[in-house]
């Protein structure tokens, strides 16, 4: 299953695969391969990521699960509702 909360978080960022990548110090392979389900990434990914955004551990691991089924809520939408409780 695609990740589709990684996908709609690296969209509402504006942020190419190759530019996420940069910023995790990791390459744009891997992310393709995490965005489509393929591969999980391993921890150093999720943590540089984590460091990279400044996430929550919260909205880190809602990241790391990724989306199921398309009535979850994508990483977009869930951004979107964090930043209205602000």
């Amino acid at each position: 299953m695609k990740n589709l909360r990684l996908i709609g978080f690296r969209e509402e960022k504006r942020l190419t695969q190759g530019d996420l990548a940069d910023k995790v110090g990791y390459t744009k392979g891997l992310v393709c391969l995490i965005e489509l389900g393929k591969r999980k990434g391993n921890i150093g990914f999720w943590l540089r990521l984590q460091k990279a955004f400044n996430l929550s551990n919260d909205d880190l691991i809602y990241l790391m699960e990724g989306a199921t089924n398309d009535r979850e809520k994508t990483g977009k939408d869930y951004i979107l509702e964090k930043a209205a409780q602000l």
